[in-house]
């Protein structure tokens, strides 16, 4: 199944990606961090490269252990392969962005964790709402009286069977008819 979000932090940082990752939970977003969805015996590249090609966006935390982290650039490269938006969250204004994060990260408005993650959280679920593809978002379909009145298109079909038992129906727009079970 594939996750709304990958975070790629350095080990360093790890308190600040579980709060990232509980907060984003919390706002309806999955999440994808390795030390929470790698099992055991499982290859960690594998994983990993599974894991942001199937992934919708990637948050970066940026700060002076990432910056010179391998790994992180690693999964950057990867993403950028596919292409995946990136969320970049700078863990304090002090720290500057490698070039080759600068060069992947574009014109995109940085996340400033300032002053304090905590304050931050609201503003990265907000900047993750716009680029995660909302379709394929849970949350976009809990209420689904909201969701029936923000559409702009709406049919209902009324199915029966037909008399060789395939499921037919019919609305102002025609016969509906299924070839076979999904």
């Amino acid at each position: 199944m594939s996750q709304d979000v990958f975070i790629a932090y350095d080990r360093d940082d790890s308190e600040a990606a579980r709060q990232v990752q509980e907060y984003l939970t919390d706002a309806g977003f999955e999440c994808y961090r390795d030390v929470t969805h790698i099992p055991l015996s499982a290859e960690w590249v594998t994983a990993i490269t599974a894991a942001i090609r199937e992934c919708h966006a990637c948050i970066i935390l940026v700060s002076e252990q990432s910056i010179g982290s391998e790994p992180v650039h690693q999964e950057m490269r990867f993403a950028q392969r596919f292409p995946k938006r990136f969320v970049p969250v700078l863990l304090s204004r002090d720290v500057q962005p490698s070039e080759e994060m600068v060069f992947f990260f574009g014109n995109i408005h940085y996340a400033y964790a300032d002053p304090s993650l905590e304050t931050a959280l609201p503003q990265i679920a907000s900047a993750v709402a716009r680029v995660v593809d909302r379709s394929k978002h849970r949350v976009a379909y809990d209420d689904e009286a909201g969701v029936r009145g923000r559409a702009n298109f709406h049919r209902e079909t009324a199915f029966g069977k037909d008399s060789l038992g395939l499921f037919t129906g019919e609305d102002s727009c025609g016969v509906t008819t299924f070839e076979r079970d999904a």
